[in-house]
This record gives structure tokens, C-alpha cells and sequence, in this order.
């Protein structure tokens, strides 16, 4: 949960508002799902804004090769009572893992509401990402087209008694439009702070062609509960819901709640070592992972050099897990999981405050 404040509009006049943000994330094999809600009110006025977002994916654990996807969104909005939206949305996409870069290709179809309009949109995403040194870089591109319902005045000349009268009437017409998006974003870690940059340019009809955006984001950790966070730059237009592009800003302060944290215990029997954290490098860019002496049922690794996925470790002897993966040379933060329970760091490593989880260890790569 995140508490904020900056100047809000969406096609109205920009005001100074008051953010309230909340967010739900589960994952688990599979199965990973995100809720997320926002309330914006408004100073000096009795106006208010709320939104609300949920995704349901299915995508097996991330591993070396092709793989694919299945995506549900739904979303609603209700801006100053005078703009509402509904938007449900199924995706399908093939993924490719490889060892310096990864890609994804989806195609979706959306079912967007607006004001009492409703209209299906067809959507085709291209997403390819690598690790370079300490940074995520991400280049993404869509392809959107729906047809849009307008207002047109007519123009029109009639004859009554021989004498010619002209008059105008209004008609609905369906319009086909389409428009492309390209992004690019670079995600990186300074210390225990995380910083993001996307900038991306849009080419489409006359209503659209020539839209440029840009948004960084910084958050700042003060202790595993608390965190800075600050945001800003321009948000593009949505042309199927009818939203204006503008700019924004945001300074807030986000909140984790969680229980304590507690040190990886081994569930040994026979006074063996406690559990080992080993990296060893094996060429060509991977490294191999292990975590020795532990007795468990399953074990997971998850790191920025797996985009933040949840990866599972093979149980390769007496209470030995490992896995190979293409990691880059610099400092990256990683945290494992044991049994299905919290995400700690990994036992051995520097330990350092994480926006999201709490607590994440430190692993420099040579």
C-alpha cells in the first residue's frame, strides 16, 4: 500500500489530490495474480476518482526455451462521475528463453465499455528483454485497431412545393482505427534504491500519430515497511477508452505489511551444517546455484536476473538443489523460498531492505 499526493487531471484541469494505492500479489507454481485499486481525492472539491485492476496468468516456471501464456484482465474507473470504464481482456502469448536475452509475443482481444459505448479491441504485443551489468532493458511494441463509434453531422438539401430547403442531421458511423506503440525501459538498482525509465512514441490515425511519453520511477527503501517512492513524467492516451494523454507527478510513501522475518532454519535430523549458499561459474555466462545442507520439499530461487520469476530448484543429491542460469557480471538482488513459505534471502549473503519483499540479499557476479 502506498499514500501519496500530487496534481491529478484526466481531462479536466489538474488538481492537487490525495493518492491512497493498494496492491495484492500471489504466486505460486503456475498460478500468479495481481489486484490492485486506487482511490484519488481531490482538494477544495467534493470530486473523487477510483480505478481497479486484476489479472489472472497462467505460465510455467521460467526456464531455458519456449514456453507459453494465458492472461485474464478486468479493470473499471470511474473518473469525477462524469467518465466510467470497464474493460475485459483474455491474452494468449509464446515465450523464448535464452541466454543473453529473452521474448514474448501475445495477442489479445479486449471488450472496453466507455459511457454506455461498448467496442472490441484486437491487441499483438512484442516484448524482448536483456540483463546488462546491473540494468533490465526492455524494448516493447504494440499494434492496436478497433473500429470506434462517432457523431457525424450530415449536410442536407430537400424540396418542398418546388422550393429547395437545407437542414443538417446527426448520424452514427463506424470509424476502423489503429495506432502502434514502441517503448523502451531500462530498470536498475543503485544500493538498496530502484530506478526505472521508459520512454516510448506512438504512430496511428490523425488522433493519434506524433504522441510521445516518457515516466521514471525511483523508490527508495528506509527499512523493510517503508518506503519513498516518487513517479512522474506523461502517460499516453487510451483512444479505445477515450482518456487523454497528460502529465503527471507523485511523492509518496509506501507501506508493507508483513510478519517478521525469520533466518532459513534447516529441518536436519543428524547434526549435519546448516544451509550453504553456492555460486560457481561454469562458462558461457551461466552460473551455477546451489543450496547445500537443506531438508526440504521444494525450493525456489528469485532474482532480477529472472525478471523477478519464481524458478525451482532440482534436487540433485542428499539435500543439494540447483540450477544453471545465464547471469551477468554485477551486483544483483535475490531472495529463495522454502516449502511454499516467505521469500528470504539466500543464507552467507550481504542483506539489504527490498521495496517489495522486505529483505533481499545481495549477490555480486564478477
Amino acid at each position: 500500500m502506498d499514500i501519496g499526493g500530487g496534481e491529478v487531471g484526466y481531462g479536466v484541469v489538474p488538481s492537487p489530490a490525495m493518492i491512497l494505492n493498494g496492491a495484492l500479489d500471489y504466486r505460486r507454481g503456475w498460478l500468479s495474480a495481481t489486484a490492485t485499486g486506487g482511490i484519488y481525492r481531490f482538494e477544495n472539491t467534493s470530486a473523487s476518482s477510483g480505478f481497479g485492476n486484476a489479472a489472472i496468468m497462467l505460465r510455467p516456471p521460467r526456464r531455458p526455451g519456449f514456453s507459453g501464456e494465458l492472461l485474464a484482465l478486468g479493470s473499471a474507473s470511474n473518473h469525477h462521475e462524469f467518465y466510467r470504464a470497464r474493460r475485459l481482456e483474455g491474452r494468449a502469448g509464446a515465450s523464448w528463453v535464452g541466454d543473453v536475452a529473452d521474448a514474448t509475443l501475445r495477442y489479445g482481444r479486449a471488450r472496453v465499455v466507455h459511457d454506455g459505448i461498448g467496442l472490441t479491441t484486437n491487441r499483438i504485443e512484442v516484448e524482448a528483454s536483456s540483463t546488462i551489468g546491473p540494468a533490465v532493458l526492455t524494448l516493447f511494441g504494440s499494434r492496436s485497431s478497433f473500429n470506434d463509434e462517432m457523431s457525424v453531422v450530415r449536410d442536407t438539401t430537400y424540396m418542398v412545393a418546388g422550393f429547395p430547403f437545407r437542414g443538417r442531421y446527426d448520424t452514427e458511423i463506424s470509424v476502423a482505427r489503429a495506432y502502434t506503440d514502441a517503448e523502451a525501459r531500462v530498470r536498475w538498482g543503485l544500493r538498496s534504491s530502484v530506478w526505472s525509465l521508459a520512454v516510448g512514441a506512438r504512430r496511428g490515425d490523425a488522433m493519434t500519430s506524433g504522441e510521445h511519453w516518457q515516466r521514471l520511477d525511483v523508490t527508495v527503501p528506509l527499512s523493510p515497511s517503508i518506503a519513498l517512492i516518487a513517479t512522474g513524467g506523461r502517460r499516453p492516451a487510451v483512444p479505445e477508452e477515450r482518456l487523454p494523454s497528460g502529465a503527471f507527478a507523485v511523492f509518496g510513501v509506501q507501506l508493507s505489511f508483513q510478519s517478521e522475518q525469520r533466518p532459513l532454519q534447516p529441518r536436519s535430523i543428524d547434526g549435519r551444517d546448516t544451509p550453504r549458499f553456492v555460486v560457481l561459474d561454469v562458462g558461457g555466462g551461466k552460473r551455477s546455484i546451489s543450496v547445500i545442507g537443506l531438508a526440504a520439499r521444494e525450493v525456489e530461487v528469485m532474482s532480477d536476473f529472472t525478471d523477478w520469476e519464481p524458478l525451482q530448484l532440482a534436487l540433485i543429491g542428499e539435500r543439494v538443489w540447483h540450477i544453471t542460469l545465464p547471469i551477468a557480471p554485477g551486483a544483483h538482488r535475490i531472495s529463495i523460498r522454502v516449502d511454499g513459505q516467505r521469500w528470504m534471502p539466500p543464507p552467507g549473503l550481504p542483506v539489504t531492505a527490498d521495496e517489495f519483499m522486505g529483505a533481499v540479499g545481495i549477490l555480486l557476479i564478477e
